[in-house]
């Protein structure tokens, strides 16, 4: 857990190019760092006066909430892996990992960033070790039916990605070792 900070106003200089106010004209730039910030469990504090001022803004956020909720366990609760160093040309990636949570919650929770201005596509690899797979892991993009996942000998499973540019994506990890 870190401690951040969201300047939803003009906060200490920087002016309107530092600020989220007005929501609803920065909707994409907002909606990024709320997926960072909630995604990441950091605690932040959102300095300003509301938290949206469009019914679409209000969506946006309840979206990342409602996804925060649903995986808080692993989240809050878990150790974090930086899976590829930010860059700005490339994915980035990092994963909550846990394998002391019940079965049937997720041990892993990956979130995946595109930073740049075009769609990328590219193959990354997700250790696993820590969140106690040992086999076959069970994958879903976003809430998706999971897709099943060979876990190489190094304990990492390999997954292909597609992401708009300056967009973020998330999955979910459990075990699916009991299943076979």
């Amino acid at each position: 857990m870190g401690w951040m900070f969201v300047p939803i106003v003009d906060y200490h200089g920087g002016g309107a190019d530092a600020a989220f106010e007005p929501m609803s004209q920065h909707l994409p730039e907002y909606s990024m760092a709320l997926a960072q910030y909630l995604l990441a469990g950091t605690a932040a504090c959102y300095r300003g006066f509301r938290l949206f001022d469009t019914p679409a803004v209000a969506a946006v956020v309840a979206g990342w909430v409602s996804v925060y909720k649903q995986y808080r366990d692993i989240i809050a609760l878990s150790d974090i892996i930086h899976v590829r160093r930010p860059n700005g040309q490339t994915l980035d990636a990092f994963m909550h990992a846990n394998a002391m949570l019940p079965p049937g919650r997720a041990c892993g929770f990956a979130a995946v960033f595109n930073p740049t201005s075009s769609a990328l596509t590219e193959t990354m690899s997700f250790p696993l070790y820590y969140t106690g797979i040992s086999s076959r892991a069970l994958v879903s993009l976003e809430g998706a039916a999971p897709v099943a996942y060979d876990v190489a000998r190094d304990y990492s499973i390999r997954v292909s990605l597609t992401l708009a540019p300056q967009s973020v994506t998330w999955f979910a990890i459990t075990n699916g070792d009991a299943a076979r």
